[in-house]
């Protein structure tokens, strides 16, 4: 069994499994849902936590600001 092409790169069919997370905007409101969501499932643990449940599925390009901007938010919730 031949892993490799002939250019060097291995076959997409030996590891149909293995995929990455595809890069998405961030500035589209489901993904701030997302980030509510995972930020209340985790318990609110940090922003490295959830950013990294998050990015086992997606790659959302600036989540880790909107996770900052989300905590600061529910931060001021509790206070007033």
């Amino acid at each position: 069994m031949d892993l490799f092409d002939s250019e060097g790169a291995y076959k997409a069919t030996i590891f149909p499994k293995l995929t990455s997370p595809h890069p998405l905007e961030g500035k589209y409101y489901i993904f701030y849902l997302l980030i509510w969501q995972t930020q209340i499932r985790l318990h609110h643990l940090g922003v490295q936590i959830i950013l990294s449940e998050i990015r086992e599925k997606f790659w959302i390009l600036g989540a880790s600001q909107a996770i900052k901007k989300g905590a600061t938010q529910a931060s001021s919730l509790e206070d007033g």
